[in-house]
């Protein structure tokens, strides 16, 4: 019995040991941003096929806040793997960033299709929302987020961002939502 454990325990240490891509996962667990960005460069030319090495590389590059670069490196693992939830939520995450609306949205949007329970997806949407002052939608997605987490996480500050600008812009964000869903109601009675 002793032996099988063991004989478990050398396979699984050997198995981390000879994955490249677990190596880089390793750095970016200690904290090493720039080793890991450098291996999973490294990673992404020898395998340009793996959409996972790019949304890694992208990780590092966002964690090192070079926003263009983490960018640049989830769009091309969306580009490998348009189904790849993560690195859909990262990139609308960096787009936003970066305040890319249009594109954040359009991404985060597609990363909630995916996956509807995740909860970063809604705050990020509601954050778009909240810049093109859209601001019931904005307010549908942060509560969500919070049923999501269980009513663990309040996102004080993103309802109080909300309200804030809400008061701010008030009728004009009225005006954009209104605007909004006229161009959508159009949009749909046109032939595809």
């Amino acid at each position: 019995m002793k032996w099988r454990i063991i004989v478990g325990l050398l396979i699984f240490v050997m198995g981390s040991a000879c994955d490249p891509y677990q190596k880089g996962m390793d750095m970016i667990e200690r904290g090493e941003y720039e080793e890991a960005a450098d291996y999973f460069y490294q990673q992404s030319i020898k395998h340009p096929d793996d959409s996972r090495v790019f949304n890694q590389l992208g990780y590092c590059y966002s964690k090192l806040k070079l926003n263009d670069q983490a960018a640049r490196e989830y769009a091309k693992a969306v580009k490998l793997n348009p189904d790849y939830f993560q690195a859909r939520l990262n990139l609308g995450t960096a787009l936003l960033m970066r305040f890319e609306i249009t594109g954040a949205q359009r991404h985060l949007e597609k990363a909630l299709e995916l996956n509807p329970k995740s909860e970063a997806a809604h705050v990020n949407l509601a954050w778009t929302h909240y810049h093109i002052l859209e601001f019931d939608k904005a307010r549908e997605h942060i509560n969500k987020a919070i049923e999501l987490s269980g009513g663990k996480r309040s996102y004080a500050d993103v309802i109080k961002a909300i309200e804030e600008r809400e008061e701010r812009f008030g009728d004009l964000g009225k005006k954009v939502e209104a605007t909004g869903n006229e161009s959508r109601d159009e949009s749909e009675d046109k032939p595809k």
